[in-house]
């Protein structure tokens, strides 16, 4: 444990104190200060532990093709029909429904590093 010398009239720079707190709820706690003048003086710490959590509305994120997705026009049990490709495409949107900011680095497509797999592209 080192001692620090603070001069007369000057100031002494402390920390950084590092706060990580396991859940949401208020902390308290009680800093001393040991030194040779006062013994020990006091510095009341508080803080507040929050988190940020994205979250999607109905909690999925749902592609249902329909037979209007495939047009009208097509018989769908000919087995000549012509094969078409159909895209269909959702916008969703992501809430933080708490009191910290959730910073989005990248997006996988189950377990698969980047925007497009299973059929599946963000853009």
């Amino acid at each position: 444990q080192a001692a620090f010398y603070v001069k007369p009239h000057s100031n002494l720079h402390i920390g950084p104190i590092v706060f990580e707190p396991k859940q949401h709820n208020t902390y308290n706690t009680t800093l001393y200060v040991r030194n040779n003048l006062t013994m020990l003086h006091p510095v009341r710490l508080s803080g507040f532990g929050g988190s940020g959590r994205l979250v999607f509305r109905d909690g999925a994120l749902d592609f249902n093709l329909t037979a209007s997705d495939l047009g009208g026009d097509l018989a769908l049990d000919d087995d000549f029909a012509p094969r078409q490709r159909v895209a269909v495409a959702k916008s969703f949107t992501a809430l933080n429904d708490c009191e910290l900011p959730v910073e989005v680095k990248s997006f996988d497509i189950n377990g698969v590093p980047g925007c497009l797999g299973f059929g599946f592209e963000i853009h």
